[in-house]
């Protein structure tokens, strides 16, 4: 409904005149038409947002007064102007009682005011407000076709949302990832920087820019509280808006995104529903349709781009290329240098298998899904990190190398891969995540280096810590001799070597609950000292000797030998990956 706010009305001439006894609280009413009232039927007329005048024929009393006022409260009428005369000398204090009740303006009208001198100049009014609306959206639309011309892409679409709610405009993926970000700030708001000197406009501008990166900041904090799902569309209509809170209880307008009933995106608008007209909505709604477009033109270069990364990688891996400077040009050409240093992962699922069969086994639309997931969780972590990274999938693992070059791997890299596995853990519960992680290298033929670091690091964690419930994350250069033990552990001399030095240990605890292995690993652990054993077990240092005595007689060899030493942690090692 479009019209004119009541207290707007309330300041036309000379409606002006006319007293408000009554509902003082329903002012910001709108107001869409002005109309006479003598009949006692009126609804049947009434469409919502008028102000009526009467000079109280149709009721002349107080109680079919409040009757007439409970049907305009009803029909969504603005409020009512009595003029008082020949059938209703003043107005009942039951109609005023009624009006300060339910917040339904009250109007008392001088008796010298004749109806059309108020209802014309209202009509005006409301005329003119819905004229330069009309105009203001025409303004709006061209400047956001305008927009799509000149190829200013989402964050172009954005600043004219921000402009047109003085907030914050958003486009946001479904996922929550920020895709496009207006946060209202305008140059205008800025102080005038003909009173600063060179050096305050440089501090000036820092300031803008701390302001910028604050309200970024927090509305990140805001959007992270709306806990974004695939469900919540259900509970919305799609392409229309919506009024949503965010973590703070802040009212904003929500428009899901959907193409071929596939939801792309969220438009996210800091304007309260209650503040903005139905020309508004009808603009934001026009809004999110071109974002639409470009949503879709941005995902098809997307798709062209990783085709063109996941050839690059792949070409790289399998070693198909002849010149390596047209390999250093390719990758020039996708933001990836790779004289620079890359390290190389892997993210998988692990015991894939039993998603095909078993009590796991998922549909094949459910595996695809999770492969995307996968890819667009790495893909939002790498982009929120400012991580250049190529990604290739491969079954239902994905390979990838991060530029790594002038960033702290330990800060960034880890972090990041750990991010994205605690999520898909939380999303996927009923899966199993590992990520692998091989070491820093420059060249060509390093970074192939590394991502086969990455496959071994990978199955070792697999392996080391398949007992464990949280999420594995392994990076090549914590192994050790892991690594290359990984690679005989399924050997028969591997399974004969483990039996000659751990088979009577282990089968003598198994019989008699003792505690022999656990004290070997203690004892490694603490540098063969004694006492230091005996404190990690809670034990006196006189039982670590007794057991470490069994163990002896068990083998048949003294642990004195420093090769003997040497073969059972060996075969401890070998017993983490079992």
């Amino acid at each position: 409904m479009t019209g004119i706010k009541l207290k707007e009305v309330m300041k036309i001439q000379p409606f002006s005149r006319a007293e408000l006894v009554g509902g003082k609280g329903g002012v910001d009413r709108l107001v869409s038409s002005a109309n006479i009232q003598e009949v006692p039927d009126v609804e049947r007329w009434l469409h919502g947002g008028e102000i009526l005048f009467t000079a109280g024929y149709a009721f002349q009393t107080g109680e079919k007064g409040v009757q007439l006022m409970t049907t305009l409260e009803e029909k969504g009428a603005a409020a009512l102007a009595v003029k008082p005369g020949t059938y209703l000398p003043e107005i009942p204090a039951e109609m005023i009682r009624y009006a300060d009740d339910h917040d339904f303006p009250l109007f008392l009208l001088p008796g010298d005011l004749p109806y059309m001198d108020c209802i014309l100049p209202i009509f005006h009014q409301i005329t003119q407000s819905q004229i330069a609306i009309m105009k203001r959206n025409e303004e709006i639309h061209n400047r956001l076709i305008q927009v799509i011309v000149e190829e200013q892409g989402l964050k172009g679409l954005c600043v004219v949302l921000g402009q047109m709610t003085a907030g914050a405009a958003a486009v946001v993926s479904p996922r929550g990832m920020i895709l496009a970000l207006d946060l209202g700030i305008r140059e205008e708001e800025e102080p005038g920087k003909e009173e600063l000197g060179v050096k305050g406009q440089e501090r000036q501008g820092g300031e803008t820019q701390g302001l910028l990166q604050e309200r970024y900041d927090r509305y990140r904090k805001e959007l992270a509280g709306r806990r974004f799902s695939e469900s919540t569309p259900k509970r919305m209509k799609k392409n229309k808006c919506n009024l949503i809170y965010d973590s703070f209880g802040k009212q904003q307008i929500c428009i899901p995104i959907f193409v071929k009933n596939e939801h792309i995106a969220y438009l996210l608008l800091d304007m309260p529903e209650h503040e903005a007209s139905s020309m508004d909505l009808l603009a934001f709604e026009n809004a999110s349709s071109l974002i639409a477009v470009e949503l879709l033109k941005e995902q098809a270069a997307k798709s062209e781009e990783q085709k063109v990364k996941e050839q690059l990688l792949d070409d790289l891996l399998a070693k198909r290329y002849g010149d390596e400077e047209v390999m250093l040009r390719r990758g020039r050409y996708v933001g990836f240098d790779f004289t620079k240093k890359s390290c190389g992962f892997i993210l998988g699922i692990d015991s894939f298998e039993d998603c095909l069969s078993g009590r796991k086994k998922m549909s094949e639309k459910k595996i695809q899904k999770i492969k995307q997931d996968m890819r667009a969780e790495l893909e939002r972590q790498f982009s929120e990190s400012r991580l250049p990274a190529l990604l290739l999938g491969s079954g239902m693992d994905i390979t990838g190398l991060i530029q790594t070059e002038g960033r702290n791997r330990t800060q960034n890299v880890v972090p990041a891969l750990s991010a994205v596995l605690r999520r898909l853990a939380s999303r996927y519960g009923q899966l199993d995540f590992s990520v692998g992680i091989g070491r820093e290298k420059a060249g060509l033929e390093k970074v192939v280096e590394s991502w086969n670091e990455a496959r071994y690091a990978i199955k070792a964690g697999r392996r080391i810590k398949k007992k464990e419930k949280e999420p594995k994350l392994t990076c090549f250069e914590h192994l050790g001799c892991l690594c290359f033990l990984c690679q005989v552990e399924d050997t028969r001399a591997a399974a004969d070597f483990y039996d000659e030095y751990m088979g009577e240990i282990e089968r003598y605890d198994r019989e008699n609950e003792g505690v022999l292995v656990e004290t070997l690993e203690a004892y490694f652990a603490n540098g063969s000292n004694l006492r230091k054993t005996a404190e990690a077990l809670f034990v006196h240092k006189n039982s670590v000797i007794y057991r470490l005595g069994k163990v002896e007689s068990l083998l048949g060899k003294k642990l004195s030998d420093n090769q003997v030493l040497f073969h059972l942690q060996l075969c401890l090692k070998l017993r983490q990956i079992q």
